[in-house]
């Protein structure tokens, strides 16, 4: 008995101009797919035929190291939003505590 095909839906389909091999490129606003979307997906295991190994072989490594591409580039554009957003509250934390020490000093010195 074999497990049905579980995928999500909605899932983009594969489009043939990505094929040819990694870009490589980041920060180009879409998806490996070509869709603007950059949330991780399951992606459908793609058929294949296994009369020539090789081929086939090499087809599921290009399509296991650009699926890991999307995820490292996926990984890496939600990291510096994060690292971007953690300096900004850090910043704002410094400058309400310089806030907090200087205004009761202001007050004692009557200004």
């Amino acid at each position: 008995m074999s497990q049905p095909e579980m995928q999500p839906e909605g899932v983009p389909p594969e489009s043939p101009e990505g094929q040819g091999g990694s870009s490589g490129g980041r920060g180009q606003g879409q998806g490996a797919e070509g869709s603007p979307s950059r949330d991780l997906t399951g992606r459908a295991f793609p058929l294949g035929d296994w009369g020539d190994p090789a081929g086939r072989l090499d087809e599921l490594y290009r399509w296991v190291e650009r699926g890991a591409l999307n995820t490292a580039d996926w990984y890496l554009t939600d990291r510096g939003r994060k690292r971007r957003a953690a300096r900004l509250l850090r910043v704002g934390a410094a400058l309400g505590a310089v806030g907090a020490g200087v205004f009761p000093l202001l007050d004692l010195a009557g200004v």
